[in-house]
């Protein structure tokens, strides 16, 4: 499928028929899978969109133009320019209910908007780049460049527990059942009870980095796609 410009950063389906992406371009586009049509774009950001997130009919995107973004893909138009971060805006999240909007960024800083783009909230903590926010039943998980994990409550958005999982940057982060499993910038994947944060083990190998996990077969098999010796990789790894 072509269209974008750039590189494309960030890929979400909509069921098995649509798809969202996200470019360095500065775009978004809605793609028909059945055809690889690009059916809209949606324009507004000025620099990369390096991350994007669902839920119903709303997509949201951050850029490294520092704003978050709210848009309706129905009417292919953007509901909320939401101004705040002082820097690249890395990662972002929308609540189960859609009452809540996350994001990430390069100030250190996670921000709480509503759905209208008003910031609601600013969680500190992190003291580098946030480059991973998630949300998993009634809670926030963001990680980034600092080497923590800190888990919210995404309603009260008090802090239900930090862990400094590494000296190295996280660069992934995947939450399945009751764990968590990051990778690093140093090659390994480790793995965390999610209700405690305590260490549960270690899997990988010393490599440039770790660029995606993913849990798959029931659960029970991690898949590591990293860079080693100027090379992608793919592993398996059984629980």
């Amino acid at each position: 499928m072509t269209g974008h410009t750039g590189t494309v950063r960030s890929v979400n389906f909509l069921g098995a028929q649509a798809a969202v992406s996200a470019s360095r371009d500065a775009t978004l586009r809605t793609w028909d899978l059945a055809t690889g049509a690009s059916t809209a774009t949606l324009a507004g950001h000025d620099k990369s969109v390096a991350s994007l997130a669902l839920r119903g009919d709303v997509a949201v995107s951050g850029s490294d133009d520092g704003l978050v973004r709210i848009w309706s893909l129905s009417g292919q138009s953007c509901l909320a320019a939401c101004p705040g971060h002082t820097a690249e805006v890395r990662a972002v999240a929308i609540a189960d209910d859609g009452s809540r909007i996350f994001s990430g960024s390069r100030d250190g800083h996670v921000r709480v908007w509503d759905p209208t783009g008003a910031c609601i909230a600013v969680l500190q903590g992190h003291s580098s780049l946030v480059s991973h926010v998630r949300v998993h039943r009634d809670f926030l998980v963001t990680a980034g460049a600092d080497g923590q994990i800190r888990v919210w409550s995404a309603k009260s958005l008090l802090l239900k527990y930090a862990v400094h999982a590494t000296e190295a940057s996280i660069t992934s982060l995947d939450i399945f059942e009751n764990r968590v499993l990051s990778g690093q910038s140093d090659g390994l994947v480790r793995l965390w009870d999610f209700e405690t944060g305590a260490a549960l083990g270690c899997v990988g190998s010393k490599s440039e980095a770790v660029w995606h996990t993913e849990s798959s077969n029931g659960r029970s098999t991690i898949v590591v796609a990293a860079r080693e010796d100027d090379a992608s990789t793919l592993s398996l790894w059984q629980l």
